[in-house]
């Protein structure tokens, strides 16, 4: 009676261990393929900004308002912000290419543009 019970406990014990391992490794296949990949392309940025800048009357004409260190922090805190969310948020170069991978950098100067605007105008 005793060596019955122990029986089905260690089965009890084996068949969770299973079911908790099965569902573990589906789990993290499901991830690897819905894992999204941002990134923010120094490239990109800098050739936005360009074209922003461009239609700026001539004395008005600075990089990031004249406040590029500005921009690179909120570029770091986009980061930041956007990897909370669950997505991978690389700094790059120049572009990436691959599966489920995407730029945010126009997003991204855009948000450094109304939020350096801002700053500017409450000076």
């Amino acid at each position: 009676m005793q060596e019955n019970r122990k029986l089905r406990i260690l089965i009890f014990i084996t068949f969770n261990t299973l079911v908790i391992a099965a569902s573990l490794f589906a789990g993290s296949l499901y991830a690897k393929r819905n894992m999204q990949v941002l990134y923010i392309s120094q490239t990109e940025i800098l050739s936005l900004e360009k074209a922003r800048i461009e239609q700026e009357p001539l004395k008005n004409r600075q990089l990031f308002f004249g406040k590029p260190t500005s921009a690179i922090e909120y570029i770091e805190k986009a980061q930041e912000k956007m990897s909370k969310k669950g997505a991978l948020v690389l700094l790059t170069d120049s572009k990436i290419y691959g599966r489920n991978v995407r730029s945010v950098s126009k997003e991204v100067h855009e948000e450094i543009v109304k939020h350096l605007a801002g700053v500017i105008k409450s000076e």
